[in-house]
């Protein structure tokens, strides 16, 4: 199944409650409301210059994917799958993104904000420009590595100096 949405103003379903896989879909310009699916897989997505408020995606394999311009707001992304996806240029606001797995994708320019990140696998990802704002990071996977490239404010300073080692006393 495939489904492109552009310019549609405001999508409240996909079609289908629990779609469970599909083969394509494309979302430009646009805005997602309300939408529950969980263990939703997509083989290839491709979202920009949205806005996607209030849905739930919990489960979800959106591995491989394209997003970009794209603003997620008060939504439940607990354990989705974001393997080898390019994210550019968003903003997750208050997003439950635990144990949420983000290996080895691209990420740049996007910010977490008062996100529950907890648990969450960055491992391997190629990171340019990630800011993590007022979010629960305890259990996050990411390689000291990449540390030059995040700005975090500074109630996560010490945890995000435990990762790399570093003593406080």
């Amino acid at each position: 199944m495939e489904i492109i949405i552009k310019n549609q103003g405001k999508v409240r379903d996909l079609g289908n409650d629990n779609v469970g896989s599909l083969s394509e879909l494309e979302i430009q310009d646009s805005s997602l409301e309300r939408v529950n699916e969980v263990n939703l897989k997509v083989n290839q997505l491709y979202i920009n210059k949205c806005v996607i408020t209030s849905c739930r995606f919990t489960n979800a394999n959106f591995s491989d994917a394209i997003i970009k311009q794209t603003t997620w707001k008060d939504c439940d992304l607990r354990s989705i799958n974001l393997t080898d996806t390019k994210i550019e240029s968003c903003e997750f606001i208050n997003c439950k993104l635990d144990d949420a797995i983000l290996r080895s994708t691209a990420i740049k320019k996007v910010m977490f904000k008062n996100c529950d990140l907890s648990g969450i696998d960055f491992s391997n990802a190629n990171i340019k420009q990630l800011y993590i704002r007022g979010s629960k990071i305890i259990g996050i996977k990411i390689d000291p590595k990449s540390f030059p490239n995040i700005t975090i404010d500074h109630t996560q300073a010490i945890y995000f100096a435990s990762l790399s080692g570093l003593i406080i006393k």
